[in-house]
C-alpha cells in the first residue's frame, strides 16, 4: 500500500512512510485477507493505492480509491459524585443522570465508576448499611460496615444506560463517583467561531476564487483563542499554493501559510483570534476534471483546544 500524496499515516510506521509491504502465503484458488491500519491525515478525501504482485512482480495488479474522511472524533469525559449520610437506620435513594450526547458515536461509550465508604464520618455514627444500584433489568448490592475501607470499583455498565437508580438503607455515609466517556465528531460540536465563506465569480474556469471570514465567539469568560487555525481542505483534482491566498484588511493578520498534501489543504495560523471578524481570499487552480463532485471542508480551530471550532461543507465546482 502507498501513502498517496502525504495523505495517510500508517499506524505502526514512523510519519512520513511512502509504503508497507505485507508479504502473505495464498493457495491456489483461495483467498487471503490483507489489512492496512492507517490514520488519515485530511479531512474531505483520501486516496489509497494498493499493488499486488507475484513472481517477483512478473505479474502485478493495481488500484486507486478515494475514501470519504469526516472530521475527528474528541473523547468526551464526564463525571458526577454524589455524597450522603445517614444518622439512623433509614433509607436515602437518588438518581444519577448520564449525559451523553445522542449523537455519539455507540461504539465508543464507556460507563463505570466507584463507591467510597466515608471514614471521615462522626466516630459515633458506624457504616452498617446496603447500596443497591439499578440499572435496566440490573441490580447490585453491597454490603458496607465499618470495616470496609477499600474503595469499590463499579464495572461494565452498559452503554445504553442512561440514568442509574440507587438506595442506601442503614446508617453511615459514603460517597459515589460514576464516571463515562464518549466520542463525539467535530462537526456536532456548538459552533465557537463564526464562519463564512463566499464564492467569487472567476474569468476562468480553471480557476476558483473563496472568501472565508471568521471570528472567535466569547464565551464563559474566554475572550479569544489563543492560537487559531483554519484548514482549508478540497478535492484532488484542484490544488493551492503558498501564494494563492491574499489577505484583506483587517487589523489581525495571518502569520503563517503551510500548504500539505500536494496541494489539497492550505494551513493558516493565527497567533490570536478575537470577536473581531479576519478575513481572506483563497485561489485554487483546476489541475484536471473529476468524473465525481466531492465536497470541501473549511475548519477553524482552537491549537490548544481542539472542541473550540467550527467546520463548514461547501462545493467548490
Amino acid at each position: 500500500m502507498f501513502n498517496a500524496k502525504n495523505q495517510t499515516q500508517f499506524i505502526d510506521r514512523p510519519t512520513g512512510e511512502t509504503n508497507k509491504t505485507i508479504i502473505v502465503m495464498v493457495p491456489p484458488k483461495s483467498d487471503a485477507p490483507v489489512s492496512f491500519l492507517v490514520k488519515a491525515l485530511k479531512v474531505g478525501e483520501m486516496e489509497i493505492r494498493v499493488n499486488a504482485s507475484i513472481m517477483q512482480g512478473v505479474i502485478s495488479d493495481s488500484f486507486k480509491k478515494i475514501l470519504k474522511v469526516l472530521p475527528e472524533d474528541i473523547a468526551i469525559l464526564r463525571s458526577k459524585r454524589t455524597p450522603f449520610h445517614l444518622d439512623a437506620s433509614t433509607t436515602q435513594s437518588f438518581n444519577v443522570s448520564l449525559s451523553i450526547d445522542e449523537r455519539a458515536v455507540n461504539s465508543s461509550i464507556l460507563i463505570g465508576g466507584n463507591f467510597n465508604p466515608d471514614q471521615n464520618r462522626p466516630k459515633d455514627v458506624l457504616n452498617n448499611y446496603n447500596l443497591s444500584l439499578h440499572y435496566g433489568d440490573t441490580v447490585i448490592v453491597t454490603h458496607i460496615n465499618s470495616e470496609s475501607k477499600e474503595n469499590i470499583t463499579i464495572e461494565s455498565i452498559p452503554d445504553h444506560i442512561r440514568t442509574l437508580f440507587v438506595m442506601v438503607t442503614g446508617s453511615g455515609s459514603g460517597l459515589l463517583q460514576v464516571n463515562w466517556q464518549y466520542r463525539l465528531n467535530l462537526m456536532h460540536f456548538k459552533p465557537r467561531f463564526n464562519l463564512n465563506m463566499t464564492n467569487q465569480v472567476t474569468t476562468s474556469v480553471w480557476m476558483r476564487e473563496f472568501n472565508i471570514c471568521c471570528s472567535f465567539i466569547p464565551k464563559n469568560g474566554m475572550q479569544y483563542s489563543n492560537r487559531t487555525v483554519v484548514e482549508v481542505s478540497i478535492p484532488t483534482g484542484y490544488a493551492m499554493d503558498q501564494h494563492n491566498v491574499i489577505e484583506t484588511a483587517n487589523t489581525n493578520p495571518f502569520d503563517r501559510v503551510e500548504i500539505r498534501h500536494d496541494g489539497t489543504t492550505m494551513l493558516l495560523y493565527f497567533n490570536k483570534m478575537d470577536k473581531e471578524t479576519s478575513c481572506f481570499s483563497v485561489f485554487a487552480y483546476r489541475r484536471y476534471r473529476l468524473p465525481r463532485r466531492r465536497p470541501s471542508y473549511i475548519m477553524v480551530q482552537d491549537y490548544y483546544h481542539p472542541k473550540l471550532n467550527a467546520i463548514m461543507l461547501f462545493d467548490l465546482y
